[in-house]
């Protein structure tokens, strides 16, 4: 039995729902999706039943569920990314001496849909190493790992394979034979390398969404990710639903990291959207010296349509921060960022219901605040507007400023005709007062 869901995005809409225990699991016309069927045993958590269900959606499971994730660095001597130890983080964080007193946040949704999302990630990564160099005012410049070089790197340097593709696309976005044989006679599934490491970014958490299962080999390749950077997920099977995209969360060695759990909205979306958080460990100036905040990077429902289930989801997030298991610590503070895609006129109210603060602090309507509508064109009854927000919940010791716009006018270096993502990136500063 399949059909065609309404609300699903449009490259997902010739998707074919699977009937049974398990849920919408894999796309049956797009490669990258095709995945096992999840593991159900992984979700053991349920929050809460929607009470609006749609049609569409009651063939599966009830409920809403958290899955537990686990952080990941590079192992520079094993040559492979291996998982961190969240008890080992806090025991860490208590001996390191000082954790910064404040961080950069970073939002920034790639747009799966567009083609070529491992190259456009590599555009957006550099761009992000470049405004991040920029914000380390002072910082000591360091020198490329020679401990992190392939042999076979020269193949994706200067003259290497992904540049050559770059250099050789023409206005149309197609590849000439020649590169695509040649592309197709190299195994892109081999581990490889670019980019360099440069300097140190100053403490950040950047939170991206729509990153392609095709994306996540360049993004576990960049030299500037291995070196400064815990990354969760970081491989397919850990995606949330199953789907061939999902968020992904990076944060800076300088900081530490505790838990991570993707919450999946099941029957409270029909577009497989989900809420990744993770725990950070900063510093504050009383004791007990450090703190935990719980940030969540949110892909919400699309659409004037999704306003009654982006309620829904914010108010499972805001569940998710809250509860504690065993064990846990309760957060000192809550930063709740992404493609809230609220421009609905009820998506301010839909936040503040929720007690989370905005922390823009102008005009929805400036066009300066706009972080979405101008870069591949918004459809004719949608409107440019401010989608992308950094939210939180106030609290006597954390601040967050302002954000301000990144990857404004950002366009694919090997095709000029062509934007990088059709959203903006926000920038924020998290201080601890």
């Amino acid at each position: 039995m399949s059909h065609t869901p309404p609300f699903l995005l449009p490259v997902r809409s010739t998707h074919t729902l699977i009937p049974g225990p398990t849920k919408l699991q894999a796309c049956l016309t797009c490669s990258p999706c095709h995945l096992p069927p999840p593991d159900t045993s992984r979700h053991t958590m349920p929050i809460a039943d929607i009470p609006r269900i749609p049609e569409e959606r009651k063939q599966l499971p009830p409920g809403n569920f958290q899955t537990d994730l686990r952080f990941h660095r590079f192992r520079t001597h094993r040559r492979e990314w291996k998982h961190v130890s969240a008890s080992r983080q806090y025991s860490d964080a208590m001996h390191v001496g000082q954790l910064p007193y404040g961080f950069k946040v970073i939002s920034w949704n790639l747009r799966f849909t567009d083609n070529f999302p491992d190259l456009r990630l590599e555009s957006a990564l550099e761009h992000l190493q470049k405004v991040l160099s920029t914000a380390a005012k002072g910082g000591k410049g360091d020198e490329e790992d020679e401990d992190e070089v392939d042999d076979d790197d020269d193949r994706y340097g200067p003259e290497g394979t992904t540049n050559m593709m770059k250099k050789t696309a023409n206005t149309e976005n197609e590849l000439s034979e020649d590169v695509v044989d040649m592309a197709k006679k190299l195994d892109w599934a081999k581990d490889r390398t670019w980019g360099k490491a440069g300097r140190a970014p100053p403490p950040c958490v950047i939170l991206l969404q729509e990153v392609h299962a095709r994306a996540i080999k360049s993004l576990l390749g960049f030299r500037w990710v291995r070196k400064y950077f815990y990354v969760t997920p970081k491989d397919q099977e850990k995606f949330a639903h199953g789907t061939c995209f999902a968020s992904v969360n990076l944060v800076s060695k300088q900081l530490r990291t505790g838990v991570s759990r993707v919450l999946e909205f099941n029957r409270a979306s029909c577009q497989e959207r989900s809420a990744l958080m993770t725990e950070v460990l900063v510093g504050i100036r009383g004791p007990p010296g450090i703190a935990t905040l719980r940030i969540v990077n949110v892909h919400l429902e699309s659409n004037d349509d999704g306003l009654g289930m982006r309620r829904d989801q914010v108010g499972l997030v805001r569940k998710m921060v809250t509860d504690c298991r065993k064990g846990e610590v309760a957060p000192y503070g809550v930063i709740v960022a992404g493609a809230f895609n609220a421009g609905a006129a009820g998506d301010k109210p839909m936040i503040l219901e929720h007690g989370l603060q905005d922390a823009w602090i102008g005009d929805d309507d400036d066009p300066k605040a706009h972080t979405w509508g101008y870069q591949g064109g918004p459809k004719v009854s949608e409107k440019p507007g401010r989608i992308d927000r950094i939210t939180f919940v106030p609290s006597r010791g954390v601040a967050v400023l302002p954000p301000e716009r990144i990857g404004v006018g950002l366009r694919r270096d090997w095709d000029i005709e062509k934007w990088v993502s059709d959203h903006y990136g926000i920038m924020s500063e998290v201080r601890m007062i």
